[in-house]
Protein backbone atom coordinates (compact mmCIF):
# COMPACT_ATOMS: atom_id res chain seq x y z
CA UNK A 1 0.00 0.00 0.00
CA UNK A 2 2.74 2.18 0.71
CA UNK A 3 3.60 2.71 -2.84
CA UNK A 4 -0.15 3.29 -3.80
CA UNK A 5 -0.14 6.21 -0.90
CA UNK A 6 3.22 7.89 -2.43
CA UNK A 7 1.90 7.47 -6.15
CA UNK A 8 -1.59 9.54 -4.76
CA UNK A 9 0.92 12.26 -3.26
CA UNK A 10 2.60 12.71 -6.15
CA UNK A 11 -0.51 12.62 -8.72
CA UNK A 12 -3.59 13.11 -7.97
CA UNK A 13 -6.63 15.25 -7.19
CA UNK A 14 -6.18 17.58 -3.90
CA UNK A 15 -8.62 15.48 -1.66
CA UNK A 16 -6.78 12.65 -2.07
CA UNK A 17 -3.11 13.72 -1.77
CA UNK A 18 -4.27 15.76 1.52
CA UNK A 19 -6.10 12.34 2.56
CA UNK A 20 -2.98 10.42 1.76
CA UNK A 21 -0.73 12.70 3.59
CA UNK A 22 -2.74 11.97 6.43
CA UNK A 23 -2.57 8.38 6.71
CA UNK A 24 1.58 8.55 5.97
CA UNK A 25 1.37 10.73 9.37
CA UNK A 26 -0.76 8.09 10.93
CA UNK A 27 1.72 5.87 10.07
CA UNK A 28 4.41 7.80 11.17
CA UNK A 29 3.76 7.41 14.85
CA UNK A 30 4.65 4.34 15.06
CA UNK A 31 8.06 3.26 14.85
CA UNK A 32 7.64 0.03 13.09
CA UNK A 33 4.79 1.25 10.54
CA UNK A 34 7.95 4.34 10.26
CA UNK A 35 10.42 2.12 9.63
CA UNK A 36 9.07 0.37 6.49
CA UNK A 37 7.30 3.22 4.96
CA UNK A 38 11.10 4.87 5.38
CA UNK A 39 12.87 1.91 3.69
CA UNK A 40 10.58 2.18 0.68
CA UNK A 41 10.58 5.76 0.04
CA UNK A 42 8.06 6.96 1.80
CA UNK A 43 10.05 9.84 4.17
CA UNK A 44 12.06 10.79 0.77
CA UNK A 45 8.51 11.38 -0.71
CA UNK A 46 8.14 13.22 2.19
CA UNK A 47 11.03 15.72 2.28
CA UNK A 48 10.12 16.27 -1.87
CA UNK A 49 6.91 17.55 -1.29
CA UNK A 50 8.36 19.92 1.25
CA UNK A 51 11.07 21.01 -1.74
CA UNK A 52 10.31 24.81 -3.19
CA UNK A 53 7.77 24.14 -6.02
CA UNK A 54 7.29 20.43 -5.31
CA UNK A 55 3.77 21.18 -2.95
CA UNK A 56 0.61 22.45 -4.27
CA UNK A 57 -0.42 24.31 -0.96
CA UNK A 58 0.61 25.23 2.43
CA UNK A 59 -1.95 22.47 3.31
CA UNK A 60 0.56 20.24 1.87
CA UNK A 61 3.83 21.08 3.64
CA UNK A 62 1.64 21.45 6.93
CA UNK A 63 0.48 17.43 6.73
CA UNK A 64 3.94 16.37 5.25
CA UNK A 65 5.58 18.30 8.39
CA UNK A 66 3.12 16.48 10.52
CA UNK A 67 4.43 13.20 9.08
CA UNK A 68 7.59 14.32 9.42
CA UNK A 69 7.63 15.21 13.06
CA UNK A 70 6.01 11.88 13.89
CA UNK A 71 9.26 10.37 12.52
CA UNK A 72 11.01 13.28 14.39
CA UNK A 73 9.49 11.92 17.67
CA UNK A 74 9.30 7.74 16.92
CA UNK A 75 12.23 6.82 14.53
CA UNK A 76 14.91 10.28 14.13
CA UNK A 77 17.46 7.99 13.36
CA UNK A 78 15.98 8.09 9.76
CA UNK A 79 15.74 11.67 9.49
CA UNK A 80 19.39 12.07 10.97
CA UNK A 81 20.64 9.27 8.60
CA UNK A 82 18.98 10.36 5.08
CA UNK A 83 19.69 13.92 5.46
CA UNK A 84 16.52 15.38 6.08
CA UNK A 85 17.60 17.49 8.94
CA UNK A 86 18.81 20.22 6.30
CA UNK A 87 15.98 20.30 4.80
CA UNK A 88 13.88 21.17 7.71
CA UNK A 89 16.44 24.11 8.76
CA UNK A 90 15.91 25.47 5.26
CA UNK A 91 11.91 25.55 5.88
CA UNK A 92 12.81 26.80 9.14
CA UNK A 93 14.29 29.41 7.47
CA UNK A 94 12.56 30.05 4.71
CA UNK A 95 8.71 28.96 4.64
CA UNK A 96 6.01 31.20 5.48
CA UNK A 97 5.35 31.84 9.36
CA UNK A 98 2.91 28.60 10.09
CA UNK A 99 5.64 26.49 8.03
CA UNK A 100 8.79 27.59 10.02
CA UNK A 101 6.81 27.26 13.37
CA UNK A 102 6.23 23.46 12.59
CA UNK A 103 9.50 22.59 11.11
CA UNK A 104 11.13 24.18 14.01
CA UNK A 105 8.69 21.66 15.89
CA UNK A 106 10.06 18.59 14.08
CA UNK A 107 13.64 19.77 14.77
CA UNK A 108 13.01 20.06 18.43
CA UNK A 109 11.36 16.73 18.62
CA UNK A 110 14.73 15.22 17.09
CA UNK A 111 16.14 17.32 20.05
CA UNK A 112 14.33 15.66 22.92
CA UNK A 113 15.38 12.46 24.66
CA UNK A 114 13.71 9.32 24.34
CA UNK A 115 11.12 8.05 26.95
Amino acid sequence: YTSFLLAIVEKDTVECQLTALRILWAVSMDRDAAELVGMLGGLQALMGVLQEGRSQSNEHRLLCLDAVQGYAITYKEALISSGSVAELLRVARFGDRTVQIKAAMCLRNMALKDP
